[in-house]
């Protein structure tokens, strides 16, 4: 039997209609290429340094196709604050790089989409932007317009912020993810600091062990930024529909009490007390509420260490300690500093230097003015008070019209009603808390006022089947409620 050998032929071709090209294939191409690199760099470079550079490129790909991504990282980077825990990296000033991104992505992405970039289609955007403008009118008849001058450019971030926001949270999935997130952040702040304290990690201050947070936020400063979390966290229960996740927030408020108490700052405290007042106003169930908070006042002050208690307690003594005359020594030098300029003040965060340099006052240390109502006048002088009032005003008055239009329409469960409820208790607590504190340049007022152009969009949206567009719905509903 002979056997016959069959040779064939087979011929790659490639037909009509296919590409040898497409986008599948360079991407395997250049994974491919990136693995070989890599490769062969861990021959010279230290893994550390490789896993760094493919961590940034890994989220610099994501904040590229995903602002919202970007927005909810950089959040987490200013909590964790890389700076202060990496002092070396501080110089290359991770998360402006990070912001300056952002801004960039979302840029690109309005575009591509034919969307409008905002940035002063809303009445609170515009406000803002004078606001900025009272601080450049500070500056030429300033005690030291360069100091003012670096200050103003740092403070433009802030700005560029409110625009990612109002720019991102464009529904009201976003936003509750958000929300979510500025919970959690509150709720690791609190904690975290608690167990430094507890491991041995404070601060002596005053006469008492105080806590701070571990990037060295100081005391007081700590405690008002879990006084402005709170509201966020016990109003989150009543429009979180899961049983389980609903139990987190009032952890996290527990917690943020807490660390409040032993952070030994009176001006926490007292907006502890005005936050939970505030709170008890709009709860639904006002005895239990009343009930529970006067258990955990009585409770707390009777647990309290007795450093904490004689702190506390100067709240309402006659007799002033070191630091509160400095504080009324500071208070008068401010009014001066008004007399002198009342129209445009001495600059935008001059306060200190002219403190310090003894022309308003006997002392001659660097002090801040320890008050944002004196710090406005100081300076930024009348066109400041007038400008800075205004835009916070509307931004109150346009959450209160929000929330009278959604229970006009019968919507008492939205989460757009509770974030807002959330956003005006939180102002009224910094307004209290700032009569003991130079906070006109806190974020939280800015913060809140982005929340405030987001609500008003998607309030009309939800009130409007969802047809309004990029941030437009606010300036409308701005106008109608």
């Amino acid at each position: 039997m002979s056997k016959t050998t069959e040779t064939r032929e087979v011929h790659f071709h490639v037909g009509p209609g296919k590409q040898l090209i497409t986008p599948k294939g360079i991407g395997i191409f250049l994974f491919v290429v990136l693995c070989l690199s890599v490769g062969i760099v861990t021959l010279v470079a230290p893994p550390v340094i490789i896993g760094g550079v493919l961590l940034g490129v890994s989220v610099a790909i994501l904040i590229a196709l995903y602002p919202y991504f970007g927005l909810l990282t950089y959040y987490v980077f200013n909590v964790v604050s890389p700076e202060q825990l990496f002092p070396s990296i501080a110089v290359l000033r991770p998360t402006r790089i990070f912001l300056a991104a952002l801004l960039v992505s979302v840029i690109f992405h309005k575009k591509l989409k034919h969307q409008v970039f905002l940035i002063w289609q809303s009445d609170i955007s515009k406000l803002f932007i004078v606001f900025l403008i009272s601080l450049a009118l500070s500056i030429p008849l300033g005690f030291w317009p360069a100091n003012s001058i670096e200050f103003m450019k740092n403070f433009l971030w802030t700005f560029a912020y409110f625009i990612l926001l109002i720019n991102i949270l464009t529904s009201e999935q976003r936003l509750k993810g958000f929300i979510w997130l500025y919970i959690l952040a509150g709720g690791y702040t609190a904690l975290s600091s608690t167990i430094a304290y507890i491991t041995g990690n404070l601060v002596v201050a005053q006469g008492i062990e105080r806590a701070e947070s571990l990037t060295g936020t100081d005391p007081n400063t700590l405690a008002v930024t879990l006084v402005l979390h709170l509201p966020f966290m016990i109003l989150a229960v009543p429009w979180i529909k899961n049983k389980f996740l609903r139990v987190l927030p009032i952890i996290f408020a527990a917690a943020s009490i807490l660390t409040i108490a032993i952070t030994g700052s009176r001006s926490g405290v007292i907006g502890l007390v005005v936050t939970g007042f505030m709170i008890w106003l709009v709860s639904k169930k006002k005895v239990l509420v009343a009930m529970l908070a006067i258990l955990v006042l009585v409770g707390g002050w009777f647990s309290l260490d007795d450093q904490y208690k004689e702190r506390y307690s100067s709240i309402f003594s006659s007799h002033y300690d070191p630091s509160t005359e400095g504080r009324f020594d500071a208070w008068i030098a401010g009014l001066q500093m008004f007399t002198h300029n009342p129209i445009t003040g001495i600059g935008v965060d001059n306060f200190p230097y002219a403190y310090g340099a003894g022309v308003y006052s006997t002392h001659s240390n660097y002090l801040r003015p320890h008050n944002m109502y004196v710090q406005i006048i100081a300076e930024l002088g009348i066109l400041g008070l007038l400008a800075f009032g205004s835009f916070i005003y509307y931004v109150l008055r346009q959450n209160f019209r929000l929330r009278k239009r959604l229970k006009a329409e019968g919507i008492r469960g939205s989460p757009l009603l509770w974030i807002s409820y959330a956003v005006t208790i939180s102002c009224g607590a910094l307004f209290v808390s700032a009569i003991f504190g130079h906070s006109l340049f806190r974020g939280h007022w800015y913060f809140c006022a982005a929340l405030t152009v987001v609500l008003l969009d998607l309030t009309d949206k939800l009130l409007h089947g969802g047809k309004a567009k990029d941030g437009t719905a606010a300036q409308r509903s701005s106008k109608r409620i």
